[in-house]
């Protein structure tokens, strides 16, 4: 079996580091919205990827980590070329896809089934949504967005 390393993050890329827990999203939130402020000139676009960067550090707090004690979070953001790419590492539990429903948008709020609806916005909102797990234990979630040109 062969094992994927997760790639080393580029250097010119803006990165956070710290605990996968609740009270360090304001951090993490102030970081990318001063790093998409200078990377992303559409406001729609920031919003859409601010949206997104709240919610998987929202799910890696809430369901990677679980109950475990939180460990491990790293964001990190950067440009390449035409695009912004940001990267959400931890060493939680990765994501069963399989397990997550498909969000019910059609009910009433009140009737409506938990769950999916997060990875459903990751996936509307961005141009590329990919979830890694690599062999060191770790696990990624791979945001990408195009900001021109495509």
């Amino acid at each position: 079996m062969t094992r994927i390393e997760p790639p080393p993050i580029p250097a010119h890329a803006h990165m956070l580091a710290t605990t996968a827990c609740l009270d360090q999203l304001p951090a993490v939130m102030d970081l990318a919205q001063q790093v998409l402020e200078t990377l992303v000139p559409s406001t729609t676009t920031r919003y859409e990827c601010l949206t997104v960067v709240d919610e998987s550090i929202t799910n890696v707090i809430l369901h990677a980590y679980g109950d475990m004690d939180p460990g491990a979070l790293t964001v990190a953001i950067w440009r390449d070329g035409p695009r912004v790419i940001i990267s959400v590492r931890h060493r939680g539990q990765p994501p069963d896809l399989r397990a997550i429903p498909a969000p019910d948008l059609t009910s009433d709020l009140e009737h409506r089934r938990v769950g999916g609806l997060g990875i459903y916005l990751m996936q509307r909102l961005m141009d590329e949504v990919h979830f890694i797990s690599y062999g060191d234990g770790s696990s990624e979630t791979r945001l990408v967005k195009w900001i021109e040109g495509r």
